[in-house]
């Protein structure tokens, strides 16, 4: 029951996020959306990728359990994940809480739209 409790949330949400990419996309002068190299997840303190951003490497997992380390938490307002990744946002350090998915090649200019924004305190891929 679990198991199929999950399959339905992940196919929801890699279902909802191909219906909102559309409705999210960046406009292509955005500079610091551009600057988020190819096969990479970048998570900005404002929103339309603009300001301050992480980029949180795939061999350094255990240092994005808490953003604080970052001087990143509960600043985040929009994410692209350009990855062949799932990457999900956590409420609370450590994965703790709430989680926000973001399947390979999407993106959220504005967490506003989803309760999210600056609410996010760690990272991790799921």
């Amino acid at each position: 029951m679990k198991r199929m409790r999950t399959f339905l949330a992940t196919a929801l949400t890699v279902g909802l996020a191909g219906l909102l990419a559309p409705l999210v996309s960046p406009s292509p002068a955005s500079a610091a959306w551009s600057s988020c190299p190819a096969s990479e997840f970048c998570i900005f303190d404002n929103i339309n990728f603009g300001g301050a951003y992480l980029r949180p490497a795939l061999n350094t997992p255990s240092q994005w359990g808490n953003f604080t380390n970052a001087n990143f938490n509960d600043r985040a307002s929009s994410a692209v994940n350009k990855s062949g990744y799932r990457w999900c946002l956590y409420e609370h350090a450590y994965k703790g809480g709430k989680r926000l998915v973001f399947p390979p090649n999407t993106q959220i200019s504005d967490f506003r739209r989803y309760g999210w924004n600056d609410r996010a305190s760690s990272t991790a891929i799921c």
